[in-house]
């Protein structure tokens, strides 16, 4: 009896031993577990911060003539890659680290956060500004030393506001601004960049949805014939260029994408956001919706047979950057024209004739303003348009206007 009492007092002593080394092992396994997730929530947490703040010091530091790419290592299985550098007229700012087991990264498009100092830039070349309608300028503006007056022909309907202009008069120069002229002076630099690590791909190669990283190798689509963009999705780091003409399709799905081409046509109620850069023309038809930040630009060409043009129909929204400049030693044969209902907001560059029929929220420059009627041509007329400061309380341009302003901010985060 007392040898069965022992068996089974050793017996239970064994598996009270057995309950308590499974209870240990459980206690170190999960001390363990948690010391491993806790090390690597604080590495995932140092390197996040190591990318934002050379994120941020790129975005803060590096010069915008800067081109760079390149890779910073800081362990022996870490590196940091730090990318600036121009995406159409747009800087972009990025930062990425690389490891075995995780990716951390910042990347987007970066602008400029500043007031304008001006609504309105016209240059002085002798006519007076003459408005009619129900145009509407408010904020400072530079004009001719000739000055702003109400219409006087019978032909047009006369001006319905009671200030011409709801805002400071300065006089205008001979010539746009020294930072506007800079942009464009830049223009040709910008038509003849190339990217590092392109890579030169068929349009009949992409799929319906396509997506590429900033990260990766530009994807360049270059054509000697017609475009036709439709029934397809492209996001991010492409590049779609055409000797003659590229047209975009409603059925398109496009962000933040490079279109070039002598002739760009969006068609009818197009909605994305992209940079198109044509030499010819640009035309967005009825009830497009251009995304911020989009840019529209036509760097005219000396030896074209048409004249440049940039031609927004009715009810066409841009969100962004329109530049107007043209090589054709009068300036006159360079136009935009914003139709019935155009709204702009962001930024107008014009170094030719505009012809403005919409509402223009930002800031507007141009070398001489028209109006087109049945009969007549009416230079520096401004008929039932409207010209105001920007409405968003932080908006942030594309390019810089104002050489004293070096603070970017981040217009959009991209991938």
């Amino acid at each position: 009896m007392r040898t069965r009492v022992k068996g089974s007092a050793l017996a239970y002593t064994t598996l009270i031993l057995i309950v308590i080394i499974i209870v240990v092992s459980m206690m170190f396994l999960k001390a363990g577990i948690y010391n491993y997730y806790q090390s690597k929530l604080i590495r995932s947490f140092m390197v996040d911060n190591e990318i934002s703040n050379n994120f941020f010091y790129l975005l803060y530091n590096v010069d915008e003539r800067t081109k760079s790419e390149q890779i910073i290592a800081y362990t022996e299985n870490n590196s940091i890659i730090s990318l600036s550098k121009e995406w159409g007229l747009i800087r972009l700012i990025g930062s990425k680290n690389i490891d075995a087991n995780q990716t951390h990264a910042k990347i987007a498009f970066a602008g400029y956060s500043e007031n304008a100092t001006y609504t309105l830039y016209l240059v002085d070349e002798g006519t007076p500004l003459t408005l009619c309608g129900k145009t509407k300028i408010v904020g400072n503006v530079s004009i001719p030393a000739s000055g702003v007056k109400r219409v006087n022909q019978n032909s047009l309907p006369p001006f319905a506001g009671f200030n011409l202009i709801d805002g400071k008069i300065n006089v205008s120069k001979e010539e746009i601004t020294e930072s506007i002229s800079s942009i464009l002076r830049n223009l040709t630099d910008h038509q003849s960049t190339t990217y590092n690590s392109e890579e030169f791909v068929e349009f009949e190669d992409l799929i319906s949805v396509n997506e590429n990283s900033f990260f990766n190798n530009t994807k360049h689509i270059l054509c000697t014939s017609d475009i036709l963009i439709s029934n397809i999705s492209l996001h991010g780091n492409f590049i779609i260029e055409s000797r003659t003409a590229v047209i975009v399709d409603e059925s398109a799905n496009i962000e933040d994408v490079i279109i070039k081409a002598p002739k760009i046509i969006l068609l009818e109620n197009f909605v994305g956001s992209l940079q198109c850069f044509a030499t010819d023309s640009i035309i967005v038809s009825k009830n497009s919706k251009l995304k911020y930040p989009s840019v529209l630009c036509l760097h005219g060409n000396a030896k074209n047979s048409t004249l440049p043009l940039v031609f927004l129909d009715d009810s066409v929204k841009v969100n962004g950057l329109i530049i107007v400049e043209g090589k054709h030693k009068r300036k006159d044969d360079t136009m935009l024209i914003l139709n019935d209902g155009c709204t702009i907001q962001g930024q107008i560059l014009c170094d030719g004739l505009l012809s403005i029929k919409g509402s223009v929220y930002g800031s507007v420059s141009c070398r001489k303003f028209i109006l087109l009627s049945n009969d007549c041509i009416y230079m520096n007329y401004i008929h039932n348009a409207q010209i105001e400061p920007i409405k968003v309380r932080q908006y942030i341009n594309v390019v810089r206007t104002n050489h004293f302003n070096n603070i970017r901010s981040v217009i959009k985060w991209v991938f």
